[in-house]
Protein backbone atom coordinates (compact mmCIF):
# COMPACT_ATOMS: atom_id res chain seq x y z
CA UNK A 1 0.00 0.00 0.00
CA UNK A 2 1.27 3.50 -0.81
CA UNK A 3 0.01 7.04 -0.21
CA UNK A 4 -1.33 9.03 -3.13
CA UNK A 5 -1.51 12.27 -1.17
CA UNK A 6 -1.86 13.63 2.34
CA UNK A 7 -4.97 15.67 3.06
CA UNK A 8 -4.40 16.82 6.65
CA UNK A 9 -2.89 15.96 10.00
CA UNK A 10 -4.80 16.76 13.17
CA UNK A 11 -3.12 17.50 16.49
CA UNK A 12 -4.50 18.41 19.91
CA UNK A 13 -3.02 21.39 21.76
CA UNK A 14 -3.89 23.27 24.95
CA UNK A 15 -3.75 26.73 23.37
CA UNK A 16 -4.45 27.04 19.64
CA UNK A 17 -3.40 30.68 19.33
CA UNK A 18 -0.03 30.15 21.06
CA UNK A 19 0.65 27.02 19.02
CA UNK A 20 -0.10 28.76 15.72
CA UNK A 21 2.20 31.64 16.69
CA UNK A 22 4.97 29.17 17.54
CA UNK A 23 4.58 27.36 14.18
CA UNK A 24 4.95 30.73 12.44
CA UNK A 25 8.14 31.56 14.36
CA UNK A 26 9.71 28.09 13.99
CA UNK A 27 8.68 27.20 10.44
CA UNK A 28 7.57 30.46 8.82
CA UNK A 29 4.07 28.98 8.29
CA UNK A 30 1.16 31.33 8.92
CA UNK A 31 -2.15 30.01 10.22
CA UNK A 32 -5.48 30.93 8.67
CA UNK A 33 -9.19 30.08 8.72
CA UNK A 34 -9.71 30.02 12.49
CA UNK A 35 -13.09 28.42 13.24
CA UNK A 36 -15.03 27.99 16.44
CA UNK A 37 -18.28 26.64 15.00
CA UNK A 38 -17.45 22.97 15.38
CA UNK A 39 -20.42 21.25 16.98
CA UNK A 40 -21.13 22.35 20.54
CA UNK A 41 -18.37 24.98 20.65
CA UNK A 42 -15.86 22.65 22.28
CA UNK A 43 -13.56 22.42 19.27
CA UNK A 44 -11.52 25.15 17.59
CA UNK A 45 -9.38 24.73 14.53
CA UNK A 46 -7.09 26.56 12.16
CA UNK A 47 -5.21 25.66 9.01
CA UNK A 48 -1.50 25.93 8.37
CA UNK A 49 -0.86 25.61 4.65
CA UNK A 50 2.33 23.82 3.61
CA UNK A 51 2.66 24.97 0.07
Amino acid sequence: MSFLRLQHIGIVVKNLKDTCERFEVLYGLKSCDFRDDQGKGMQYDARILLG
